[in-house]
């Protein structure tokens, strides 16, 4: 070879060398994970657990100085992702927003929080949380997948589109069962249970697909359900949460500084998420009052009614679950 072709080949493998060592540097670093990471919620924009989670993205994006991206998708908007669990198991997306009783199939501790009348309030229901968080951790783990942060929904109550003063008063009715758990209560209410994803309840709501419900006001605000139900009983039945988990090995390629960014800013969301939902309370009863839905305490007899079942549906729990069940309830008890 020619002296001015090995000049120029030797400068042209130098900077093919310094390309590689760049591009492998920065691959390693991640484990082939870009910066950007896609979050998938089913919850519309607005929401108080969508705004959480766009506020955790900012956050994390603020501590790791844009290092890492998270581009939340409000409505399931990710390519109509109808598993966010699956999707965050199986690695199409490393993190997502999910319901917790949604994953009581994955196992029984998950429906905890939505066991009537145990917690009730946003103070106990933080209580039961701190309880359970580690077996919650526990079972996403052998999953591949972490919990980052988990927020309560306000206390929950029902509607109907007429007075209801009684279980009885609910018989045969078109109810709205959001999960197993909600399956097995339209069981013992003798409904009839129309299972409904957070993304299809407003348009089942004007199909007239759905005649009662339990949910938080919230639900009934993002739905539009003043629309078709016009009475709202103020159970404070229980606090179901909802998880925002990533998979264990696109936690594992971020760096060490990265992966403390995000969990800080987790934990910040956390707390955050928690005080939003209890802020939310009052004025979204308010709301729905302004858009003419009737707002009642439940009766006496409705209230007994559903804690006789929910009684049932707590004893039915404890046997799926088995001692894990045992030892929260315990603990949370003491």
């Amino acid at each position: 070879m020619r002296p001015l072709g090995r000049l120029l080949f030797t400068r042209l493998l130098g900077r093919l060398l310094l390309v590689a060592a760049v591009f492998l540097m920065g691959w390693g670093s991640r484990g082939g994970w870009a910066a950007e990471w896609d979050v998938p919620s089913g919850l519309p924009a607005g929401n108080l657990h969508v705004e959480t989670l766009q506020g955790f993205a900012a956050d994390v994006e603020r501590r790791t100085r844009g290092a890492l991206t998270l581009n939340v998708h409000p409505a399931a908007g990710l390519g109509g992702e109808p598993d966010t669990w699956d999707a965050v198991r199986s690695g199409r997306v490393p993190a997502g927003e999910v319901t917790a009783a949604s994953l009581s199939a994955v196992h029984p501790i998950f429906a905890i929080n939505c066991l009537p009348f145990l917690a009730t309030d946003h103070a106990t229901a933080w209580r039961l949380y701190q309880v359970v968080r580690p077996h919650f951790q526990r079972r996403l783990a052998e999953h591949g997948v972490e919990l980052l942060y988990a927020v309560a929904w306000p206390p929950q109550g029902l509607f109907a589109d007429r007075l209801i003063d009684s279980a009885r008063a609910l018989r045969g009715l078109k109810f709205r069962a959001g999960n197993p758990f909600g399956l097995r209560l339209a069981e013992m209410l003798e409904v009839q249970p129309r299972p409904t994803a957070s993304r299809d309840l407003e348009a089942a709501l004007a199909k007239g697909q759905i005649q009662a419900m339990i949910g938080s006001a919230d639900t009934a605000i993002d739905s539009l359900a003043w629309r078709h139900l016009s009475h709202f009983y103020d159970l404070r039945a229980w606090l179901p949460l909802n998880l925002v988990i990533v998979r264990r090995a696109a936690i594992e390629a971020l760096s060490p500084e990265e992966r403390a960014a995000l969990r800080a800013a987790a934990a910040q969301a956390e707390v955050d998420g928690w005080q939003h939902s209890a802020a939310q309370i009052e004025a979204q009863r308010a709301y729905l009052i302004a858009k003419g839905m009737m707002v009642h305490d439940p009766s006496s007899q409705l209230q007994e009614d559903l804690r006789v079942m929910g009684a049932v549906l707590t004893q039915d729990w404890l046997r799926l679950v088995g001692g894990d069940g045992i030892t929260v309830i315990s603990d949370f008890a003491h």
